[in-house]
């Protein structure tokens, strides 16, 4: 650090000495002298400030220049204590002396005669008297520099007393803190030792209460552990007495297991004896609409349970009569209808194909029989939501002999003799029908969209789905006509592991599309076009009967995609049963005459014995 970046009162004094080299002129010149900064520097004597002093030697005149100002003015002293104020009053006086004596003038020597060149000894007497005024001030000015250290120092210690006491304000403004701080939480902590009395009082009620508590259930345990001990022996007891009924349970499922085998063999047998191909008749009642237009009945007469007799409307033919498996009249509920197929349906359990179709002119009630109305109900229900419900009930039957079971579904339709599928989008792949391998009555249907069933009540999702995609529109015969033949089928895959038998029936709901006459339904431009497909696959039908019937060695399946979907059910792989839906109206004879001698020859197709589908168990 330079003295320059000192403050002015630490910086050292300095003299600048300068004598001529003439020897008429010796001058000192006293550059800086510093007082305390706290304390004002007197103010100097206008006579001794304004003029300097001079004295004459004999060779020369001396010249000095006092200036004794302060470094820095303080206009606003500090506080201080008592104890500083003493000492600064008595620095104070101190100080005035100081000054007094350092304003003193010598005295001003009368100026003598300049000496001759020649009188050395009294020119070294005048430079002796020089040195020493110059000793005197130089003394003087060593004790003023003196008295300025003292004043510094003292400067010094009250500038550490100062922060000295400064430090022990704060200190006793953070002990004040403290002692704040530790009184609050001094009450708080008592607020909490006050709640941690009244809880400790507390708990120590509620362990007197446990106690008593404790002591109940001590005794409650004694007669708990007298019971566990009877309840032991009775359970020794009936440990012996399950033994022994799983072990009658053992002989109980074999005959149960043989009786299931006898029942499906007499089953199997019933339904043979009643044919593999069986015709149900069912006449619808009228419309309200049609009571309300006064339509007339046909004459028909159901003189025996499985016969039913028409009279033609020409007076002078003779009343026609045909026998089929069942005659259903118009007050005919669902029910009763559907008692007639649920045998049927429950071979579908046993591992057997079963094909139950619709057939009819339209608006005979077809498709009313098969799903019923749009919004069905107990009642209304077709036979396709009570077959589901019915195999439903046999899956939960088999369930205490080990069968375990496994349901899909897919309905398709035939539109102009193409097939489309009813539960996919319109934008999916077109359905492709092939014959399987094996005897070739097994069909394989490709790019169909297959849903598993998991309850009955899933149904009724699909067939609305159907509805909506299915093609139907209005005629003159039918306000709500099918424009297209659909097939529901069923697939059931049922597995025992106890038997290690397994076994997978079909069971195909089929709701032809209504044969009509263009004539009768004014059809035109698609309906036109509709009704030309329908009447034609409707009599490639006819054909593959009558080929049948007549047991020739080609049947015509593949002429139309509806004989080639029903070659399965036709084929004598499977139980088949057709409903003929007919008309009560009588200007619909014609039509009805024609579909009961359809039916006739139906019922005289022999297909022989219809096979289980065994299939391969895998563990």
């Amino acid at each position: 650090m330079t003295e320059d970046s000192l403050p002015p009162f630490k910086r050292k004094m300095s003299f600048n000495s300068e004598v001529d080299e003439s020897p008429k002129k010796f001058r000192i010149d006293i550059s800086e002298c510093e007082s305390e900064p706290s304390v004002p520097a007197p103010r100097p004597r206008p006579n001794a400030a304004s003029r300097p002093v001079t004295q004459r030697g004999v060779k020369g005149v001396v010249k000095v220049d006092r200036k004794i100002r302060s470094a820095h003015s303080t206009p606003v002293a500090p506080k201080r204590t008592a104890a500083a104020l003493r000492n600064a009053k008595s620095s104070a006086a101190v100080r005035k002396v100081h000054l007094a004596e350092s304003k003193r003038v010598p005295p001003a020597k009368v100026a003598s005669q300049p000496r001759p060149a020649w009188d050395l000894r009294g020119r070294l007497a005048d430079y002796d008297e020089k040195l020493k005024t110059n000793d005197n001030e130089i003394h003087l000015l060593k004790r003023e520099m003196a008295r300025l250290q003292g004043f510094e120092a003292a400067a010094v210690a009250a500038s550490a007393l100062q922060s000295e006491l400064e430090r022990a304000k704060e200190l006793q403004r953070t002990s004040d803190q403290r002692i704040d701080f530790l009184q609050a939480h001094s009450s708080k902590v008592s607020a909490k030792l006050q709640e941690e009395q009244r809880l400790s009082l507390q708990q120590r009620k509620t362990i007197c209460e446990w106690e008593a508590r404790w002591r109940e259930l001590e005794c409650v345990r004694d007669e708990l552990a007298a019971k566990v001990h009877q309840l032991e022996g009775r359970k020794r007891q009936l440990q012996a007495d399950l033994e022994s009924a799983r072990h009658r349970d053992v002989d109980l499922v074999d005959q149960l297991n043989k009786s299931e085998s006898v029942r499906r063999r007499l089953h199997e047998i019933v339904q043979d004896l009643k044919g593999n191909v069986r015709v149900v008749c069912r006449i619808r009642p009228l419309l309200p609409v049609e009571k309300q237009e006064g339509k007339a009945l046909a004459k028909m007469t159901i003189p025996a349970a499985n016969t039913i007799e028409i009279e033609p409307t020409k007076p002078t033919e003779k009343a026609l009569s045909f026998e089929f498996n069942a005659v259903f009249d118009s007050q005919a509920g669902q029910d009763v209808v559907f008692d007639e197929i649920s045998q049927l349906v429950q071979s579908v359990c046993d591992g057997f194909n079963v094909s139950i179709f619709a057939y009819g002119q339209t608006g005979s009630g077809k498709t009313h029989t098969m799903q019923g109305p749009e919004v069905p109900d107990v009642e209304t229900e077709g036979m396709i939501s009570r077959s589901i419900s019915q195999i439903f009930a046999s899956m939960h039957n088999l369930q205490m002999f080990g069968w375990k079971h496994e349901m899909t579904a897919m309905f398709l339709e035939i539109y102009n003799d193409n097939i489309r599928d009813l539960l996919a989008d319109k934008k999916a792949e077109q359905v492709q029908l092939r014959m399987g391998a094996g005897d070739g009555c097994d069909l394989v249907v490709s790019n169909a969209k297959t849903f598993t069933i998991e309850q009955a009540s899933d149904i009724f999702s699909l067939l609305a789905t159907a509805n909506r995609n299915r093609a139907v529109a209005e005629t003159k015969c039918n306000s709500r006509s099918s424009r297209s033949h659909s097939v529901f089928t069923l697939r059931l895959t049922s597995t025992n592991d106890r038997t290690d038998e397994s076994h997978q029936g079909t069971l195909n709901l089929i709701d032809l599309a209504g044969s009509e006459r263009l004539s009768s339904s004014e059809s035109a431009g698609d309906r036109q076009k509709e009704a030309i497909h329908i009447n034609t696959s409707l009599s490639m039908l006819a054909r593959v009967i009558r080929a049948l019937v007549e047991k020739g060695g080609h049947v015509p399946y593949r002429d139309c995609k509806l004989t080639q979907l029903l070659q399965p059910s036709l084929s004598g792989s499977s139980k088949t049963l057709m409903f003929l839906n007919t008309s009560p109206r009588a200007d619909h004879v014609v039509e009805t005459i024609n579909s009961l001698r359809f039916g006739a020859q139906i019922a005289q197709c022999h297909l022989g014995v219809a096979k289980r589908n065994r299939a391969k168990y895998d563990k």
